[in-house]
């Protein structure tokens, strides 16, 4: 059977999120596969940029201590499943939300963020902030939390291809050796 999409499941806590958001977005795209994102609220993932893997400084700047990394993801997390929903580019819209958050330390969880930046990218971010309101749209999320927990995803960022999980700080090293198997 041949694949078709990774799974990526993230949280906006993990700086590791953003970090390699550019290098998951790449990988699909080069294997030429769909790329799908699923927001979690997962425990607390404040990670020491300087001591992931692959991150030398100079590549993405990063506010090492956001000040609102820990508020409630419903909004942002709820607009990447409407626009996944609506298959807009979820993953500019997911880039776009971490950087707002690690680069430049805005209150993801504030409208008068979010719907601008969705605008930004050319789409309806009042729809979009509507829509990620809504109770099914909520619903979703609560499911993809319960999933992520049902199959073992309990840090992000954290990848599913054809049933195997990748996820810890080699996860996406792994994961494209494995693709490179294909």
């Amino acid at each position: 059977m041949a694949l078709t999409q990774i799974d990526c499941f993230f949280s906006f806590r993990a700086v590791a999120s953003y970090l390699v958001g550019g290098h998951i977005t790449a990988l699909a795209k080069a294997a030429n596969l769909q790329l799908r994102f699923y927001p979690l609220e997962l425990a607390d993932e404040h990670d020491d940029p300087a001591t992931l893997p692959g991150h030398d400084g100079a590549q993405l700047p990063v506010v090492t201590a956001p000040s609102h990394r820990t508020a409630p993801i419903t909004l942002p997390a709820g607009m990447i499943i409407a626009s996944q929903a609506r298959n807009l580019a979820s993953e500019q819209l997911t880039a776009a939300t971490l950087a707002a958050l690690w680069r430049d330390n805005h209150d993801i969880s504030d409208p008068a963020i979010m719907v601008p930046l969705a605008d930004q990218l050319g789409m309806d971010g009042a729809l979009l902030m509507c829509e990620a309101l809504e109770a099914d749209t909520q619903m979703i999320l609560t499911e993809q939390q319960q999933h992520a927990a049902s199959i073992g995803i309990s840090a992000g960022p954290s990848y599913l291809l054809d049933g195997d999980i990748f996820s810890g700080s080699d996860g996406l090293n792994r994961l494209s050796q494995r693709l490179m198997q294909q």
